[in-house]
């Protein structure tokens, strides 16, 4: 005698809605759909796999920093330290990846912070070019890139508009945590997913604007003035005024 229960233990939970809807989301109840309709293509051969989209929205995020370093370049007439591009692609790469879990505030912040601490720590500890490392500047290009987040994509149909765009391979794909793609069907998940987010017009926004604003620090100074000292010449009036003076100076 035996019991039969069921050939997968996810069966009982799928029945009830979950996850993404279950049997009740009738997307789910296509075979195929993890490949989009289309398994010639699109193949997850093992389901173990996590390595590849961060790769490669790594390197395509590197590219869309040193790009958007290269317009603020164009934009402002001058050719920025190569400190400067350095740290505009690592920036890049660290919110291209984080581009790829989170959203683009989230990345636009996390790109800003690691180009501007890159920048500094190159400026200031190898090439020696900056005396001390800014505060200011690390929080205000933070908050520049958080904002330029915000700038929307274009709209351009196939990339991140209509069925079967690269922007809808990446949503679908990006849900599942262990599938293997091809390098291929990562490289249109990170242009449909920087598309549609504006990944490189941030880039320009942040890079300007945090030049400018930093030009702008340049000529403010934070720190408190230092307090002058004011010496009081001890005469008749100033006894007078001040008698504890009188006392003081009969001490010394």
């Amino acid at each position: 005698m035996s019991r039969w229960v069921s050939v997968d233990p996810i069966l009982g939970s799928y029945l009830n809605g979950k996850p993404n809807g279950g049997v009740y989301n009738a997307i789910n109840l296509n075979l195929y759909i993890y490949c989009l309709n289309n398994p010639i293509n699109y193949f997850d051969p093992d389901g173990k796999w996590a390595v590849v989209d961060d790769v490669i929205f790594a390197v395509g995020g590197a590219i869309v920093g040193l790009a958007g370093q290269v317009a603020s370049d164009v934009i402002y007439r001058e050719v920025s330290d190569w400190e400067d591009y350095v740290g505009s692609s690592f920036g890049g790469a660290v919110g291209g990846w984080t581009l790829l879990y989170t959203g683009p505030v989230v990345a636009g912040a996390a790109g800003g912070a690691s180009c501007n601490a890159a920048r500094q720590v190159l400026k200031r500890f190898v090439t020696k070019k900056q005396k001390e490392l800014s505060v200011t500047s690390f929080v205000v290009e933070t908050s520049i890139s958080a904002v330029g987040g915000k700038i929307p994509g274009f709209k351009i149909k196939g990339i991140n508009v209509g069925r079967g765009s690269y922007n809808s391979i990446y949503k679908r794909l990006a849900k599942k945590t262990t599938n293997k793609i091809a390098k291929k069907t990562a490289a249109k998940m990170f242009v449909g997913r920087a598309v549609d987010k504006g990944l490189f017009r941030g880039a320009i926004f942040s890079s300007s604007g945090s030049r400018y604003i930093g030009n702008k620090l340049k000529h403010i100074n934070f720190r408190s003035p230092k307090r002058r000292k004011i010496p009081i010449r001890f005469n008749s009036a100033t006894y007078s005024v001040f008698p504890q003076y009188r006392q003081n100076n009969k001490n010394k």
